[in-house]
């Protein structure tokens, strides 16, 4: 079996009413077929966003992984362009995964309680009771 990428992709869900009202699919690739380098893939309100350092690599990543995972079955997925940006992905033991890229920045907090999250200049918070998985 070859391998084909070497990194990290947490993912962020969140809910209201039992409905998920965003999801993002983190990707910080140390190596891959494709090369280095990070993307975010961000649905929203029934779109996808692809904010990625490298073009070929952030449509690989869409492609043929994170469109496929279970946690997006049921979200109805657009083809993105890809919105070629710096990206930075941050995944840390102690103080969980941050994310930003373009006018997206994705930080669920420090607390597995807490439900911050901030994709395209909307701020969701715990005052409109989503959750997250």
């Amino acid at each position: 079996m070859a391998t084909l990428l070497v990194g990290a992709n947490p993912g962020v869900r969140l809910f209201a009413d039992g409905q998920v009202t965003a999801f993002a699919s983190l990707w910080r690739v140390d190596w891959s077929v494709r090369g280095a380098g990070a993307a975010i893939v961000l649905w929203h309100a029934g779109v996808v966003r692809l904010l990625t350092t490298d073009a070929d690599l952030g449509r690989w990543l869409e492609r043929d992984f994170t469109r496929h995972f279970p946690e997006v079955d049921s979200l109805a997925w657009t083809e993105p362009e890809p919105e070629v940006c710096e990206v930075d992905v941050s995944v840390d033991l102690t103080h969980g995964v941050r994310a930003t890229g373009g006018d997206v920045r994705v930080d669920p907090g420090d607390r597995p309680s807490s439900s911050a999250f901030l994709a395209e200049s909307e701020v969701w918070s715990s005052r409109q009771s989503p959750t997250r998985s």
